[in-house]
């Protein structure tokens, strides 16, 4: 709903970015239970912008709940600064021949190995992190509150250490 309504009309209150970030972290941290992964949140200090609440816990949620769901092991890092807003993982990362798909609706990355193509039969012999709940709209939506919002959306490949992860970044100022 509040999509619908245009930016200049909904109220946008000073909103602590690491108060969403600490809660959504909580309420998500069961998706780690069985996985050796660790998740930190970075910030030097209390960050706030002008936002609604409702809209950056759903963005940034969609964020941390795909970095813990793609992430069998190793680390998922949330960055705050001034200028944006990081979530990093060493999970499965986006194949390239998807990222045209990346913000499309109902569009699922099961999978991606270097060494395994993507393959529907791997999804049901033992990859159990890879059989991931979803419909397909968290980017979507995302994608769609950056714009409404008037902030952007990045996303890079995390090749760090030899990572297949993701980094998306959410530049709000």
């Amino acid at each position: 709903m509040l999509l619908s309504r245009a930016p200049e009309k909904l109220d946008a209150p000073q909103t602590s970015i690491n108060t969403i970030a600490i809660s959504e972290i909580e309420r998500l941290k069961y998706l780690l239970r069985y996985k050796t992964v660790t998740c930190s949140l970075v910030a030097e200090q209390e960050y706030f912008a002008y936002v609604r609440p409702e809209l950056l816990k759903m963005a940034l949620g969609n964020l941390i709940k795909n970095a813990f769901q793609y992430t069998d092991n190793g680390e998922v890092i949330i960055t705050i600064d001034a200028q944006k807003i990081t979530v990093s993982d060493t999970g499965l990362g986006i194949a390239e021949d998807m990222m045209p798909l990346l913000y499309e609706r109902f569009e699922r990355f099961e999978q991606h190995n270097a060494d395994k193509p993507w393959d529907k039969e791997a999804l049901s012999t033992g990859y159990s992190s890879y059989k991931v709940e979803g419909s397909g709209l968290g980017l979507s939506i995302v994608q769609r509150i950056m714009s409404h919002m008037d902030w952007q959306l990045t996303h890079q490949a995390n090749t760090l250490n030899g990572s297949d992860g993701s980094i998306f970044s959410i530049y709000y100022r």
